[in-house]
């Protein structure tokens, strides 16, 4: 779970598992398939393996929480 403060940011990454996120209170905005959107207390988003993200704080504090899929994404670098 992670709650962001006004105004705090977390700049473009990706992730090598796939990933669910909860928002749980406040609003957000998430930055996902190119394009940011606002994401409210409830919204669920599905973020794929490699996916460019990142998300921030632009009205007022907010919670959310990340579930992690069990699984890393099969790339070249963790092939035998």
């Amino acid at each position: 779970m992670f709650t962001f403060a006004d105004g705090q940011e977390l700049t473009s990454h990706t992730n090598r598992r796939r990933v669910l996120v909860h928002v749980l209170e406040g609003e957000c905005e998430f930055q996902f398939g190119g394009e940011w959107q606002r994401l409210a207390a409830g919204a669920l988003l599905h973020l794929p393996p490699n996916d460019p993200h990142a998300v921030r704080a632009s009205f007022g504090t907010f919670s959310m929480l990340l579930t992690f899929a069990a699984e890393a994404a099969t790339t070249a670098e963790n092939l035998p």
